[in-house]
């Protein structure tokens, strides 16, 4: 069941904040004043719900349509009707808006969104995707989105008065905004998890798991116990022991610049925000070789899934497999929660490294107006609403109540008897990527007060230094891509999983290095210098 609930999370959680890279863009983001000016946090969840004011209907509404991706199987028809009747039921008398919602598969989406746009589909409101072609920073530098500025000026006021103003230089590029962030807790912590009664056979506790040999010694541990089971798993892109930021390996972080995907270029700032801003290559630094070559000891022991190479957005192990001890986890407090509870046994959570927010964080899913936009009024009108209305929201999460859940004595959702995420007609699983996931339902046996939680962790996280900065990649877009190719598809998932001989990693170096990896580091390195001379 929530082998759906990860897939997004095997897609790699990515930590920075992006904008635009050029030294057109200044400290102050172009966007229009918000209600509420703090940049540095957003206070309190927002209001459970927050009708939009009614407008004077038109004779016939606007029609707004708008693509989602499913974590799993798309709802069926009749489902997705209900539900767009639902909406409709709100947004048309309150904001004279028809809403048009699909739900897709998320291999459709993938393959098709930023194709369809290009193509001008009649596609008006989307979710940009975590990496691949429907991504924030690949379809705003083939010009695929609509700037915002205007629009959020006229009828975006309720998302202004709710997103950091910081946040904004992360979506915004040659002034223009192009997408709005997920009002969300962008700062996964990294750790791992374990199912807790293998953990407690190993008389390790979790406050004893501080360091990559205590991980070990513990797998070492439970496989001297269970040598048919499997001591460690995850998907091919983030089973290592650094991606998305974190240089587990040094106790520090790296800025991936804006970088969803292979992330080739990168550059290390301390737990207190310091760097000195050189651009290195990722993948021959010295703790990248160092987390290669544990884990290339590690599978050659055993303790590494041997299939582990072909996961890719499988999800969360330890939620689809009962022969699995432990997974790398990248999470906000709500959803260490969620993963728990979702787990085919109990598990318990170790948090490694603090979570740190950064441009591919905030870029990582946004909601952005495609060029195909036909009713750019409308669909801006329906993304506040989506913002600040907790009916929506709900709706698109989880659909109608009563029908696809019913809530428990205590205001919970559960599903109704006989029905389970597998076999609900309505269960898209999208309830992290929809707009603003404070304002979304808690399931029952999970913690409702989630969303403070959530909060909580989103003000205190740890700042990149390069906040708001995103590489422009209009001069290396080809090499750009070749190493996005080579890291991303044909040797990432061997060299994350341990599965790649020295003459691999070796052969994937000379390759990287063969598609302009310094041409494109060089180009980064003029950028980054650029940016933190006018945001000093």
């Amino acid at each position: 069941m929530k082998k759906l609930l990860y897939v997004l999370l095997s897609l790699v959680l990515v930590f920075s904040l992006a904008a635009c890279a050029n030294t057109e863009q200044s400290a102050t983001t172009p966007a229009p004043a918000p209600a509420t000016t703090d940049s540095s946090s957003a206070g309190t969840p927002a209001p459970t719900t927050a009708p939009a004011t009614p407008s004077t209907p038109a004779e016939d509404p606007d029609t707004v349509n708008v693509i989602l991706w499913a974590n799993g199987a798309p709802p069926s028809a009749d489902a997705q009707a209900r539900v767009n009747d639902a909406i409709n039921a709100i947004t048309i008398p309150e904001i004279n808006v028809k809403v048009n919602l699909q739900v897709w598969d998320v291999g459709t989406y993938i393959g098709t969104a930023a194709t369809s746009v290009g193509a001008g589909d009649p596609i008006d409101l989307m979710c940009t995707f975590p990496a691949a072609a429907p991504y924030f920073a690949n379809m705003a530098s083939q010009g695929m989105l609509m700037p915002l500025n205007d629009l959020l000026q006229q009828y975006g006021q309720g998302i202004m008065s709710l997103i950091p103003q910081s946040w904004w230089a992360a979506t915004t590029q040659n002034k223009q905004i192009l997408g709005v962030p997920l009002y969300a807790d962008k700062a996964y912590d990294f750790g791992i998890m374990f199912v807790k009664s293998w953990l407690d056979e190993t008389g390790y506790k979790p406050e004893d798991i501080k360091t990559i040999d205590d991980i070990y010694n513990v797998l070492k541990a439970f496989q001297a116990k269970h040598p048919d089971k499997i001591p460690l798993s995850g998907d091919n892109l983030t089973l290592d022991l650094t991606f998305p930021g974190y240089n587990f390996i040094s106790n520090s972080y790296y800025d991936t610049l804006g970088d969803n995907t292979a992330a080739p270029a990168i550059v290390n700032f301390t737990a207190d925000g310091k760097t000195d801003g050189k651009v290195i290559s990722r993948f021959e630094s010295a703790d990248f070789q160092t987390m290669f070559k544990t884990l290339q000891k590690w599978y050659s022991e055993g303790l590494i899934d041997k299939d582990a190479i072909t996961h890719n957005g499988n999800g969360v192990p330890l939620t689809i497999n009962p022969n699995v001890f432990a997974n790398m986890s990248v999470t906000v407090p709500s959803m260490q929660n969620i993963v728990t509870n979702s787990t085919l046994q109990p598990s318990v959570y170790v948090k490694l490294m603090d979570g740190f927010t950064s441009t591919a964080s905030l870029t990582q899913m946004t909601w952005a107006l495609p060029v195909s936009c036909k009713a750019p009024e409308a669909s801006m009108k329906l993304l506040n609403m989506m913002y600040t209305d907790a009916r929506l929201v709900n709706l698109i999460d989880f659909g109608v109540e009563g029908v696809d859940y019913t809530l428990d004595a205590n205001g919970q959702m559960q599903f109704p008897d006989g029905v389970t995420a597998d076999t609900a007609q309505y269960y898209p699983n999208c309830y992290n990527y929809v707009t603003n996931t404070f304002l979304a339902n808690t399931w029952t046996g999970t913690d409702p007060n989630a969303a403070q939680a959530d909060m909580t962790a989103m003000q205190n996280s740890i700042i990149s230094p390069l906040l708001g900065f995103s590489m422009d990649l209009s001069k290396v877009s080809d090499i750009s891509a070749l190493l996005d190719q080579l890291g991303h598809d044909e040797y990432g998932p061997a060299i994350f999983t341990g599965a790649a001989t020295d003459a691999n990693y070796n052969e994937f170096i000379s390759k990287l290095q063969g598609a302009g990896l310094q041409t494109y580091i060089t180009e980064a390195q003029s950028q980054v210098d650029a940016w933190m001379a006018a945001n000093k």
